[in-house]
């Protein structure tokens, strides 16, 4: 963390790798990236990786400006991060699927997460200040 603010494990650069998920959920998990890398360019792999170190100090600069609660946290935290001109660096890992219980993302999550980067994108295109 010495030449980042931000440290992302990722399952999606070089050296990562995902164990045991479905077909189905590793399409919708690509899918997500892709999305958020093609609408914002954030030059992040893995958009969605909830395994991440954050600096004190470049957390609090984020936290104000961050309004979502859901999934779409993870993606907005580095929508922020970027605007504010944070670094962020990914490293790889190997995650591998839970051995029990299911996932807790819903379809409501899932909407969220699609409001949060039509949202973002309209401020964007407006040049309006996040808030």
């Amino acid at each position: 963390m010495r030449n980042c603010d931000i440290v992302i494990g990722s399952r999606y650069t070089a050296g990562g790798s995902i164990i045991d998920w479905s077909f189905f959920r590793r399409l919708v998990s690509r899918t997500v990236n892709l999305l958020v890398n093609i609408l914002f360019r954030l030059g992040v792999h893995d958009n969605t990786s909830g395994f991440r170190a954050y600096k004190r100090e470049a957390l609090m600069k984020i936290l104000p400006y961050v309004n979502c609660l859901g999934y779409d946290f993870l993606v907005e935290l580095l929508i922020r991060s970027r605007q504010l001109g944070l670094t962020i660096k990914e490293i790889p890992i190997a995650f591998k699927d839970r051995s029990r219980g299911k996932s807790e993302l819903s379809m409501k999550q899932y909407a969220l997460f699609l409001r949060l980067l039509l949202n973002e994108l309209k401020r964007q295109t407006t040049n309006t200040k996040f808030s």
